[in-house]
């Protein structure tokens, strides 16, 4: 190998460490942990929501999970500023509807039934300022998991779309769809099935 061939083959090497040293970087600065206008988001145990990307080094560092990053001595001496009053965010309604009560079976349609039920929760909705909205979708084990996973997501979509025509701001609204992976009941029998087949739908804001 000439020695022109080497200084090539050198500034290659050179300018893709750099860029695998910068892709670094950014992964490190990014958050995967929901959000909210107040902070990452917290389920009822009072650990953070997590999307599907998250691994500890992406963390919000106020979640669980994080990477503990330790403080040094300069910055423990830092002087402490008053916090500032903040309003208290609160879950508004976390509410389970079976999902034979939104949709016909194999559907993402959502039927009347449905619809009454949707508008108690936009009732609620019109005395609180909105932070966030979850809708998780789950199915029943009849069929293939890749299949029930995108129909739970229809589900929770359809959902979404049905609040975002009736005032709901589209960027408060985060969905997913689970498939059968979260069951409350047994899928051996019908009872069971059809409790599986439901859509979570949780709340969370301040009152005005």
């Amino acid at each position: 190998m000439t020695h022109s061939v080497r200084k090539v083959f050198g500034t290659i090497l050179f300018f893709c460490l750099i860029g695998l040293a910068d892709l670094a970087s950014a992964q490190n600065t990014d958050n995967n942990n929901w959000q909210s206008a107040s902070g990452p988001l917290r389920n009822d145990s009072k650990l953070c929501w997590r999307n599907g990307f998250w691994t500890p080094a992406t963390a919000d560092p106020a979640c669980d999970g994080a990477l503990k990053v330790a403080q040094t001595k300069a910055e423990t001496k830092t002087e402490t500023k008053p916090k500032a009053v903040v309003a208290p965010v609160v879950q508004i309604a976390k509410v389970n509807l079976l999902t034979d009560t939104l949709f016909d079976f194999d559907q993402s349609k959502i039927k009347p039934e449905g619809v009454v039920k949707l508008d108690e929760i936009l009732a609620k909705l019109k005395d609180i300022n909105v932070e966030v909205v979850i809708v998780i979708g789950h199915t029943d084990n009849i069929g293939t998991e890749a299949y029930n996973n995108k129909l739970s997501l229809r589900r929770a979509d359809a959902v979404k779309s049905y609040l975002v025509i009736h005032g709901v701001d589209v960027s408060t609204i985060f969905i997913e769809g689970k498939g059968f992976s979260e069951p409350v009941a047994t899928n051996k029998t019908a009872v069971g099935r059809s409790q599986n087949r439901r859509a979570v739908i949780e709340v969370v804001g301040v009152p005005k």
